[in-house]
């Protein structure tokens, strides 16, 4: 069997919402696949369990709604283990409940948590990937990006809005100049924006990559 080429060895893998439910089955997944995971969440019970059933991988408290805070454990991240190759914005709430019944504080989180926390993400990883000129951003979206739900307004406009986030932002770098590679874990290009949709009738492992764009 031939060698796999060097940029094909193992990723460094930033994941948001990591202490359970999808996150916690995306860094299941990286460890299976070989890669170096850095976990992050708000819940830290719930990374101290994570921990325990994975010993190695690193954690650290982020709240995505803070862009300082995301500098700093980026930074921190990427000074004790090495740069980032892939950011997974996970992290997100959904509170359902009809449009009208859900309060203004409600909206106001889910909007904070499933759009902004996506914004600081790539607006913290991607001058380094830039500068770089390698890396892969997935932005978690959903279903609802396509279809609208009942009783989840604010989540499906959220989940509509980093869909179309995701290609506006490779749009925004589509001449960046750089080198085609088979790199495993960024779809065939160093540098590219891929938004994963779980479906609700699905496993949390099974993500079908309903858009991706190209930087």
């Amino acid at each position: 069997m031939s060698a796999r080429p060097a940029n094909q060895g193992p990723k460094r893998v930033f994941v948001t919402g990591a202490a359970k439910g999808i996150g916690a089955a995306i860094i299941r997944l990286c460890i299976e696949a070989g890669h170096q995971v850095v976990a992050v969440d708000i819940d830290r019970e719930g990374l101290s369990r994570l921990r325990q059933e994975l010993p190695g991988i690193e954690t650290a408290i982020l709240d995505v709604r803070d862009l300082a805070a995301w500098e700093r454990v980026v930074e921190a991240a990427e000074t004790q283990g090495g740069p980032i190759d892939v950011l997974i914005n996970n992290a997100g709430v959904c509170l359902p409940g009809p449009c009208d019944q859900v309060s203004a504080e409600e909206d106001r989180l889910t909007v904070e948590v499933n759009l902004m926390g996506v914004l600081h993400g790539v607006r913290t990883v991607l001058p380094r990937f830039l500068a770089r000129k390698r890396g892969h951003v997935i932005n978690v979206a959903s279903m609802a990006a396509f279809s609208p739900i009942p009783d989840l307004a604010a989540y499906s406009a959220t989940k509509h809005a980093v869909r179309a986030y995701t290609h506006s932002c490779a749009l925004d770098h589509r001449h960046t100049a750089i080198d085609p590679g088979d790199v495993n874990m960024t779809s065939g290009l160093l540098l590219s924006v891929s938004s994963a949709c779980p479906s609700r009738t699905r496993s949390p492992t099974s993500i079908s990559i309903c858009g991706r764009s190209t930087l």
